[in-house]
């Protein structure tokens, strides 16, 4: 099991998910994952507001 040699002995998905995420480096995210840089972008363009 790939918690077992964790000091909590505990491990799930989508409790953890976010701590997970905080540690990731997101340059080289998208460096190794053109498709993750592809939804980064789309998803930053959605999310901030269009300034015409």
């Amino acid at each position: 099991m790939a918690a077992s040699k964790t000091l909590k002995k505990e491990y799930h998905k989508t409790r953890h998910a976010a701590q997970i995420l905080e540690r990731l480096d997101v340059a080289k995210v998208r460096q190794a994952a053109p498709s993750c840089d592809r939804l980064f972008t789309t998803l930053t363009q959605i999310m901030e507001p269009a300034t015409d």
